[in-house]
């Protein structure tokens, strides 16, 4: 291969190292209390998905669904239930009335079409971001050949 090949293959090589590094920065670097909030959010829209679905699920199965702690899941509960998002009633069926059911209010229903699109936002975000990277590998590959 000719030394300007092979120059030109390495600052290829030297450029996408430093691309990538500087994305890697970007990315750890994003604001913390943005990428809490998306996390918070996120956790939120899982609570709420799963009461939507089945509203007389109990904390502890709730929490056993989600990987989470029965605390961690009953201050979030109270947190979706404190905005008006999740209402607490009690569970008809039940021969104990101490049983309730979490159902979502009409403005919890409308926050949980505004999380999903912010959701499917942020992975077509990931996908686009990923699918860039790959080019650019599959670039440097051919280079390199």
């Amino acid at each position: 291969m000719p030394i300007a090949t092979c120059l030109r293959v390495a600052l290829g090589k030297w450029l996408f190292v430093a691309w990538r590094e500087t994305l890697m920065d970007s990315i750890i670097s994003s604001d913390t209390a943005s990428r809490q909030s998306k996390i918070q959010e996120d956790t939120y829209f899982r609570i709420m998905r799963l009461l939507e679905e089945n509203p007389e699920m109990s904390q502890r199965d709730l929490a056993d669904k989600l990987g989470m702690s029965l605390g961690g899941l009953n201050y979030c509960l109270k947190a979706l239930i404190d905005r008006g998002f999740v209402k607490l009633d009690n569970f008809q069926n039940s021969k104990h009335k101490l049983k309730y059911a979490y159902v979502l209010t009409p403005a919890g229903i409308a926050q949980k079409v505004a999380m999903t699109g912010r959701f499917l936002k942020r992975k077509m975000e990931e996908y686009e971001a990923l699918r860039e990277e790959m080019d650019l590998v599959k670039l440097m590959d051919r280079l390199c050949l």
